[in-house]
């Protein structure tokens, strides 16, 4: 049982996904509180079974400045163990875990406390992607599912191995350079745009300095 839902795995074999594509399964379901005491039946689940691409087992994560990066290999089989023949394409999820359970998540995503649950971030046609919408910080938690087309739909396949990614910012300070016009008079100026701080040299008097800053910022405000 999981947040109050009951979850029961029934596994399907290779083979009689191969055997039968386009198999159906119906699943109904029944609560039992003694032998005499027995619920109605629940509504009937009507499931058609495909053969879908092999489970991604790597998934390589590189932490940059502006983006999270991932690729992977891409799958070569069916689940069935035939060569895989039509177009993939792929589905990236991301969750968040509390970053105090990223080592134990690593050996074992059971021991993973989320934050978020996984949901899809975006497609990818290649083997990788960009994900540019991360904060720094943040424990995140990729997925990747290979999508193969089955009677004129889309048939995903099983989670990849997680790749647990920690995004700490590391790196050092854009800078943003002006002189004379560009920014106080009679002023040499770097701004350090990732940590806002500006410094700055001058000859002048600190006074008209300040003065040249503020109508800087009044001008910039008014357009």
């Amino acid at each position: 049982m999981k947040e109050e839902r009951v979850e029961v795995t029934d596994p399907i074999s290779p083979e009689d996904a191969k055997a039968h594509p386009g198999m159906r399964a119906a699943y109904e379901v029944r609560t039992r509180v003694s032998k005499k005491r027995v619920s109605a039946n629940s509504n009937v689940v009507v499931l058609r079974l495909y053969p879908v691409a092999e489970r991604i087992t790597t998934l390589q994560t590189r932490v940059t400045e502006t983006s999270i990066e991932l690729s992977w290999a891409a799958p070569e089989k069916t689940s069935g163990g035939e060569a895989l023949t039509s177009p993939v394409a792929y589905r990236v999820y991301r969750g968040e875990i509390d970053p105090a359970s990223a080592v134990a998540a690593t050996k074992d995503m059971a021991d993973a406390k989320w934050r978020v649950k996984p949901i899809l971030l975006g497609l990818a046609d290649g083997t990788s992607y960009r994900d540019s919408g991360f904060e720094f910080g943040k424990t995140y938690v990729y997925l990747i599912r290979s999508a193969v087309s089955a009677a004129d739909k889309a048939v995903e396949s099983s989670d990849s191995v997680p790749a647990v990614v920690t995004s700490l910012d590391t790196f050092p300070p854009r800078s943003t350079y002006w002189t004379g016009g560009s920014g106080p008079v009679g002023c040499h100026g770097r701004l350090r745009t990732s940590r806002s701080i500006l410094v700055l040299s001058t000859t002048k008097p600190i006074s008209r300095v300040t003065a040249s800053i503020e109508a800087n910022r009044k001008a910039q405000k008014a357009r």
